[in-house]
């Protein structure tokens, strides 16, 4: 598995901390495509849109962690439970 950071929108910014980018900062989003086997929290695999305007989106909250906000796909919990975005 691999990530990708790139800038998709006009508005979006990657900032670097010692050369490094810091992608998990307080109101950091996270954009995902297609099937990638990432770890969000409790939960293993997230299932994307690969639509550029509808890819499951989440924002990193410090003190709360990931919250939905917009997309359209599925995530796959450890315990094998999936969860649909939009509910």
């Amino acid at each position: 598995m691999y990530l990708s950071f790139h800038k998709e929108f006009s508005g979006d910014e990657l900032i670097l901390v010692n050369g490094q980018p810091a992608v998990f900062g307080n109101g950091s989003i996270h954009r995902y495509k297609g099937n990638p086997n990432v770890r969000l929290g409790s939960y293993i695999h997230v299932m994307s849109d690969d639509d550029k305007l509808n890819r499951l989106t989440f924002a990193f909250i410090k003190g709360v962690g990931f919250v939905y906000i917009r997309g359209f796909g599925k995530i796959k919990r450890n315990d094998g439970k999936e969860v649909v975005f939009p509910q």
